[in-house]
């Protein structure tokens, strides 16, 4: 209100009012700016957390699947575990939907399957499976 009846009055009263509507205009507009990345960051950590919830469980099914119990060598107790032939045929089954110049040499899938199997025992546990994944 006193704005306008200062601008009437005189209109170089605009130069004393300009530089408070300049600072009130960049305030809320950084406070709405502060509020509206406040709600994207939450929706982006839940959909991340989302994410890699459902990551885990389908790290969690795909071993399920391909699982076989043994029995473990030390301990005696009956584990989980992928074998070398159940896992070349998972690569050659995930290799029909590659690219041909993305096909490795059929040695390179032993290389990786020792490398997955840490304790060098030739199977892969839950454990190492879900290394692997991640």
């Amino acid at each position: 209100d006193a704005l306008v009846a200062t601008y009437l009055h005189n209109s170089l009263y605009l130069l004393f009012w300009m530089p408070f509507l300049l600072l009130a205009v960049l305030f809320f507009s950084q406070i709405i700016l502060a509020s509206v990345y406040g709600e994207y960051q939450e929706q982006v950590s839940d959909y991340m957390k989302n994410g890699l919830r459902n990551r885990k469980k389908g790290i969690a099914a795909t071993f399920h699947i391909l699982k076989q119990n043994q029995t473990c060598l030390k301990t005696g107790e009956e584990q989980e575990v992928v074998r070398f032939p159940t896992f070349e045929q998972l690569v050659d089954v995930l290799w029909t939907f590659s690219r041909p110049e993305e096909i490795a040499q059929k040695g390179a899938v032993r290389i990786a399957f020792d490398a997955m199997d840490d304790n060098s025992d030739d199977v892969i546990t839950t454990d190492e499976f879900s290394d692997m994944c991640d």
